[in-house]
């Protein structure tokens, strides 16, 4: 991934996007909120052959006016906003995987580029307790993808904690663009250590992400994100693809105007 890409990914990631008092209001939340600005550092892996652990800089944050808001790695407006339901429309920018020759080694280097895109969609979350269930369909140009997530929110006057599990549908052709070989890049020299073109079929992965964010004062706070999932094992059919399994871990801080 080059140094654009990694930045223009990072201002996006929702790693440092749950904060202070702003979290506790995340899925369901009445009336303006104040800017949040958060710095860190995340280390992610990478589903493709030989690519190794990515180290990205992050910038963050969130704020919410009227029915928009911008929380993490998500822009949107809510028509619909009580404490028992809420409907948005959505934008995801750069979501997906990035994958260039560079990131490959010697016998993978004819690949096209992957990268990240844009996903937009709608999200319906349903507060039933102390669990929010959110179902979210996207499309990004190239494919669609079902989401369905349930989290939970543990909160004091200190610290907040959340947990979420999520199930994601993603298409075959959303599939396709990341992980399949076509027969010209099969067929390039540059690609001699792969063996046939792939193309893939829709498929599901689940995950589950932990953040914790601790107020250290009224506008000063810090964070840290663990995450862990795993893709559908059809794409190991992928001379691409050498693991299914992804996981993340960030820690920044940051600042409540």
């Amino acid at each position: 991934m080059n140094t654009l890409n990694k930045f223009l990914t990072a201002i996006t990631l929702p790693t440092l996007a749950l904060v202070s008092s702003a979290a506790q209001s995340v899925e369901i939340s009445n009336g303006p909120d104040r800017l949040n600005i958060g710095l860190g550092i995340k280390v992610e892996s990478s589903p493709f052959v030989d690519v190794s652990n990515d180290s990205i800089p992050i910038i963050a944050g969130s704020i919410k006016q009227g029915g928009f808001y911008w929380q993490g790695n998500e822009l949107g407006y809510r028509f619909i906003e009580n404490k028992n339901f809420q409907f948005a429309t959505i934008i995801r920018p750069f979501e997906g995987f990035d994958l260039e020759a560079n990131d490959l080694s010697e016998g993978y280097k004819g690949f096209e580029e992957r990268e990240g895109k844009m996903e937009y969609g709608f999200s319906a979350a349903f507060n039933t307790g102390p669990v929010v269930t959110t179902i979210t369909p996207l499309y990004n140009g190239e494919g669609m993808s079902l989401e369905l997530d349930a989290s939970r929110k543990w909160v004091s006057d200190s610290y907040v904690f959340k947990l979420k599990g999520y199930v994601r549908y993603d298409s075959a052709d959303y599939q396709n663009y990341y992980f399949g070989i076509t027969e010209d890049e099969m067929n390039n020299p540059l690609n001699h250590k792969i063996n046939s073109a792939y193309k893939a079929d829709s498929g599901i992965s689940y995950g589950v992400k932990a953040i914790a964010s601790y107020q250290v004062s009224e506008s000063f706070y810090v964070q840290g994100l663990l995450e862990a999932g795993k893709l559908d094992s059809s794409i190991t059919d992928s001379d691409l693809v050498d693991s299914t399994n992804i996981f993340g871990a960030a820690i920044g801080f940051g600042y409540r105007f």
